[in-house]
């Protein structure tokens, strides 16, 4: 915490089967107050790949909260797994501490992995943020030559995971959306099991023409300023 740029980073293809555990990244050793890091939390960038962020158990928990921009980072960076951690909460769950855009932002990246594989209570709990969690891949310029091809992100799953909630169960909400699938985004899933409930726009929004082939599935979406789940041009 209270670095100028990333708390930490993972970069490069040869960065790999790295494991963050039992941290505080972006608040101070109380865990009740931010002490951000002036960028991300973690970012994981530039082909690093097969990282877990957290654990299964409470001493694996990090919390990561309280960043300048996002809690994580991942870019151009595949087959990464957070699991079990607080992103925009304080270290009892209870009180947001948030991340100052995102809780999660994946862009350009494929097959990473936001929660358990099954499980009877909550993975990640994602709230308090500006945006919960933000999957995009490149962003089309007017300007860009006929049959420019975009990367895309694809394959990225989203499961049994809190957002807009403390660890109480209240409401805990993210100002924009729950989950934004955004441009460029393919064959993603959100479900099952995910509790999207009192964020300040939608639960779950695809946005644009060239998103599509996501899956929607078995999630409890309620309680939103928006609607649950919307498709503008998805």
């Amino acid at each position: 915490s209270g670095n100028s740029i990333d708390g930490i980073r993972l970069y490069g293809a040869a960065t790999t089967e790295n494991v963050i555990a039992g941290n505080l990244i972006g608040i101070d050793i109380t865990g009740m107050a931010s002490l951000y890091n002036g960028d991300n939390g973690i970012s994981i960038q530039n082909g690093s790949f097969e990282n877990r962020i957290g654990g299964d158990t409470g001493e694996e928990r990090n919390i990561i909260s309280g960043n300048d921009i996002n809690g994580i980072y991942i870019n151009d960076s595949d087959n990464n797994e957070i699991v079990g951690n607080f992103i925009g909460l304080d270290a009892s769950g209870m009180t947001a501490v948030p991340n100052a855009e995102k809780g999660i932002y994946i862009v350009n990246s494929n097959d990473n992995t936001i929660g358990y594989e099954s499980s009877y209570e909550p993975s990640n709990f994602i709230s308090g943020n500006q945006y919960g969690v933000v999957i995009t891949g490149d962003i089309p310029d007017p300007g860009d030559p006929p049959g420019t091809i975009y990367d895309v992100s694809m394959g990225n799953w989203i499961r049994y995971n809190a957002i807009g909630f403390n660890y109480g169960g209240e409401p805990a909400g993210n100002t924009n959306e729950g989950v934004l699938i955004s441009v460029n985004s393919q064959q993603n899933k959100v479900g099952p099991n995910n509790w999207i409930s009192y964020n300040g726009t939608h639960g779950v929004r695809i946005d644009t023409p060239l998103s599509y082939y996501n899956r929607i599935y078995e999630n409890y979406i309620f309680e939103n300023d928006g609607k649950g789940i919307s498709l503008t041009n998805g």
